[in-house]
């Protein structure tokens, strides 16, 4: 009979963050969860490094202002995620980093892709999350390229897939589509 055995090298430590300076609010629907803004955030991921949690996952709350109809915002260099990502590497620099490629936190409509005349462009959405995958993997060594963008046209289907970028040092992304 195997067993299955779980160690803290396999967990995974979500961290919502949030605009604004001095904020903490507890999340109503995930006890012992807090959306935390970026000058609390160090502190807050202080715990799982003391714990040796070898990665946070990153979820922007993003606020409504800055959404539209096409997840602009998602690729803005200095939005919330990048912003968290930088402050953490700096503070945490052996912490993993695990960020979610979608554009539901940024669109008004909540899709994960740009609607055209009701329905997901899909081109245009496989080219906007590339931009994404490469917004947010800026930090490291080398400049991006198109490999990204190649994979997520060549592997996207209307099944959900999954990509997980694992070439980037302390780094990892994921993609859903539906």
């Amino acid at each position: 009979m195997a067993e299955t055995r779980l160690s803290v090298d396999d967990l995974i430590w979500p961290v919502f963050v949030r605009s604004g300076a001095g904020k903490i609010e507890e999340v109503s629907s995930m006890p012992g969860a807090e959306r935390v803004s970026l000058d609390r955030l160090a502190a807050h991921v202080e715990t799982a490094a003391q714990l040796r949690i070898p990665m946070v996952a990153l979820f922007p709350v993003t606020s409504a202002e800055l959404k539209d109809a096409d997840g602009t915002e998602a690729t803005n260099p200095d939005n919330l995620i990048c912003q968290a990502a930088r402050l953490l590497k700096r503070e945490f620099p052996e912490l993993g980093l695990l960020g979610d490629v979608a554009l539901d936190l940024y669109t008004t409509h909540g899709h994960d892709g740009v609607l055209r005349d009701g329905r997901v462009a899909n081109d245009e959405s496989v080219a906007v999350l590339a931009r994404i995958i490469h917004r947010t993997a800026r930090n490291r060594p080398r400049p991006p390229n198109t490999w990204a963008r190649d994979f997520i046209a060549k592997n996207f289907t209307k099944q959900p897939i999954r990509i997980v970028v694992n070439d980037i040092k302390g780094l990892a992304l994921t993609a859903h589509f539906s």
